[in-house]
């Protein structure tokens, strides 16, 4: 046992432990029905036991005849068959040989590489194998054993019928797909964990699935036998392109590296993010301005998009391979002389294309991305609505470099007027326009009171409120009653300049970036502002 590789490694220690703690030596019968008959049979006068030969086999005593007419020890001719059947385990310890050709060996089958099996059968198939195979042949029948977990219904207790907490598998694979199910199975647990059974992970898996069509499907005019025999030392890569290359090929490492040391998990969940969150989230929507046009670097982004897809659709085969084969079967495998892409060479890494500058600027890109995305978000402006000046101002030079390398690549995504890069700290103004009540909160607290409350921060000076707020809290007098309030039952609205313009201003902590933007609808700031000083005015009157 410890010269065979065990996954998990403390594994091992189960087939030690119970061989260790053995008293007796290996009962081989069994007295059930159905099982592999004992070749024997016994004299009725002396017991003497018959065993048949070889030529013979396989013979089912009560029906067949023992190999002697007379028995060797006392020459009666009357028998009775032995009624006990095999073991189960005198058939499956001797499986791998018999995979192998057994008795003539075929050398390269054996010993088998691999033993896969539930922890639940270490003491037994595991433990008989060995011991059969030693007590024939003098040496271990494999190399690795991989043990798997057991699965867990959703009420923590093993999955069993009896206990009713199974789930019906073509229940799953009817709502989800077969591969949403493998991908749960594969992601669950680490690699000789017990599996918790979780509908949110077959429903994260069939999404997963999703969303990675329908980016191929946005791909896929764009992914054809011209892109695929591009030469790729001829084509303009920008930064952003380096950086999606890089990234795959770093991911062709860890995969490789994670499915030999059978870290099943590990694997999948790197594959998914990189789909979901680089490849579908970041690079396809950075790109997508390039690809319409007359961009001179368009059909550099193609290429990547092509390799970076196909790539993806072989590491994911092992895992969801009907899914990975209809990717394969749409977008690329009229291009590739492989039928399937089961079939397929699996990926190698290609180290020239691993750039960590790349990489680097790239995150910087997604990270401005990102922030702009959110601002986006927040105001409940189309991604496509554009943003009329961008300004991004850091204390380091060599950030300011890299910004400047995929400054194209931010403005084109988040449709940007005009994208600047400064050096150093922006020079702000910033003035408080009005402080509102949070009326979800001081609503059910004060009930008609709240009317007051509104009222006197509309005829105070905002300047002034945002001032005790500074302190910790604000204190009104109105309608002859005195209020408390603290910063979270108010919101603070201002307005920040720079350079006499308006803007507003997003601060990015890691690494240390401001971002001044020129917002199409600052408008409605000022229009607020109006209608405050209007309600001022209808109460002063």
């Amino acid at each position: 046992a410890k010269q065979v590789r065990w996954v998990p490694e403390h594994m091992r220690q189960r087939l030690i432990d119970w061989a260790e703690s053995m008293d007796w030596d290996w009962v081989i019968s069994r007295q059930r029905i159905f099982a592999t008959p004992i070749p024997a049979w016994y004299c009725t006068s002396c017991r003497e036991p018959i065993v048949a030969e070889e030529r013979q086999l396989p013979v089912t005593p009560a029906k067949d005849k023992p190999p002697v007419e007379r028995c060797p020890k006392c020459n009666s001719e009357s028998f009775e068959p032995e009624q006990d059947v095999l073991d189960t385990w005198m058939d499956s310890s001797i499986t791998i040989a018999v995979h192998a050709g057994w008795p003539e060996l075929d050398r390269r089958l054996f010993p088998a590489d691999l033993q896969p099996n539930g922890t639940d059968i270490i003491r037994t198939w595991d433990y008989y194998l060995l011991v059969r195979h030693l007590a024939l042949l003098g040496e271990a029948p494999y190399r690795t054993v991989l043990i798997n977990g057991m699965v867990f219904g959703e009420d923590g207790r093993k999955m069993s019928k009896s206990l009713g907490n199974y789930v019906d598998t073509t229940m799953a694979r009817g709502k989800y797909g077969t591969d949403a199910l493998r991908q749960w199975a594969v992601i669950g647990a680490s690699t000789g964990s017990d599996i918790p059974f979780n509908w949110k992970d077959v429903d994260f898996g069939y999404r997963f699935m999703r969303k990675f069509w329908n980016a191929a499907r946005f791909a896929g005019p764009h992914l054809n036998a011209k892109i695929a025999k591009l030469d790729p030392k001829k084509l303009k890569f920008r930064p952003i392109d380096r950086w999606i290359l890089s990234r795959l090929n770093r991911l062709i490492g860890q995969t490789t590296g994670w499915l030999e040391d059978f870290q099943f998990n590990h694997a999948m969940g790197a594959i998914q993010t990189f789909v979901w969150h680089e490849l579908c989230d970041m690079y396809i929507e950075e790109v997508k301005h390039r690809l319409y046009g007359d961009d001179l670097t368009a059909d550099a982004a193609r290429y990547a998009l092509y390799h970076v897809m196909l790539t993806a659709a072989k590491l994911l085969a092992p895992f969801t391979p009907h899914f990975s084969e209809e990717i394969y079967q749409t977008y690329f495998g009229k291009d590739h002389p492989y039928p399937s892409v089961h079939m397929s060479s699996w990926p190698e890494v290609n180290k020239k294309l691993i750039d960590e500058s790349a990489e680097r600027a790239g995150e910087l890109a997604n990270l401005i991305v990102g922030a702009l995305r959110q601002f986006k978000s927040e105001r409940k402006m189309a991604l496509s609505r554009e943003l009329p000046s961008v300004v991004i101002y850091t204390s380091s030079r060599e950030t300011a470099k890299q910004l400047k390398e995929v400054g194209d690549d931010i403005a084109g995504t988040m449709r940007v007027g005009k994208l600047n890069i400064k050096v150093g700290k922006p020079k702000l103004a910033e003035r408080v326009l009005a402080v509102e009540p949070e009326m979800a909160k001081l609503g059910p607290r004060l009930r008609a009171d709240v009317r007051l409350i509104v009222q006197a921060l509309r005829e105070a000076k905002p300047e002034d409120l945002a001032k005790q707020l500074a302190k910790g809290k604000l204190k009104l007098r109105a309608g002859g009653k005195r209020f408390e309030l603290a910063p979270e039952d108010v919101k603070v609205i201002k307005e920040t300049a720079s350079a006499g313009r308006k803007v507003e201003v997003i601060d990015i902590q890691k690494p240390a970036l401001t971002l001044l933007i020129t917002s199409p609808r600052s408008g409605l700031v000022r229009r607020r502002t109006r209608s405050t000083r209007r309600a001022r005015r209808r109460s002063a009157s």
